[in-house]
Parts: structure tokens; C-alpha cells; sequence
């Protein structure tokens, strides 16, 4: 395979990944705030965004990717079977989840909670 398509395709299994963590923390909070507040898909889409909260968002992206690079998801795995490939990305979006809970007790996010984190997980 050509260098720079390889390059390409590596980047885009990471742009890939964050955007699976992006539609499972949206879907998660939807759930948390579905369950709390009985609020349309809609209503919540049209939720404010405040600045602390979208650079919070932004660090979690970071942990999450900080994350699954650190437990060499990115790297080849041509060697490897695939029942241990999949045992590192569960353990990967374990620890990943842990961190983002840890992190929203460190910084008192209310919406990130026990059932925001199990629906976060599956």
C-alpha cells in the first residue's frame, strides 16, 4: 500500500473512533437528560453550549484518544488474533469511559453519572 494512502486511512480510523465516542456521549446524555427532564431529541440538540463545557468536551476527546493510543489500538495488528484485539478495545473504552467519569466527578459535571456511564459503555 502506498505511504501516504496508509497515512490517510491510519488518521481516518482515529477521526473514526473520536466520532464514535462523540455520537455515544451525545446518545448518553440524551438518555441521562430523556430520563430527568422527559425532553425531546430536538429540544435537546437545541441546549446551549457554553464555553467551559465544550473545552471540557474537547479534553475528553483528548483522554480518549490519549487513551486508545496508549493502549496501542493504532498500531498494526496483522500478528494478533482478533479475540485479542478485541479484549484491548474493550479494555481500551473501559478505561477510557473510567477516565471521562473520573474526570466529570473531578470537575462536578452532573450529567455524567452511574446510568450516563452505562449507556456511555454499551
Amino acid at each position: 500500500m502506498h505511504p501516504l494512502r496508509r497515512k490517510i486511512l491510519h488518521k481516518a480510523f482515529k477521526l473514526f473512533d473520536l466520532l464514535i465516542m462523540v455520537c455515544s456521549f451525545v446518545l448518553a446524555a440524551w438518555a441521562v437528560y430523556y430520563q430527568i427532564g422527559h425532553i425531546s431529541f430536538g429540544q435537546f440538540l437545541s441546549i446551549r453550549v457554553k464555553a467551559l463545557n465544550l473545552g471540557l468536551f474537547l479534553g475528553f476527546l483528548l483522554v480518549w484518544h490519549t487513551v486508545f493510543t496508549l493502549f496501542g489500538l493504532y498500531r498494526s495488528r496483522r500478528f494478533s488474533t482478533q479475540r485479542a484485539e478485541i479484549i484491548d478495545v474493550i479494555k481500551a473504552t473501559s478505561f477510557g469511559t473510567l477516565a471521562v467519569y473520573m474526570t466529570s466527578i473531578l470537575f462536578r459535571i452532573k450529567m455524567v453519572n452511574p446510568p450516563f456511564v452505562a449507556v456511555f459503555l454499551t
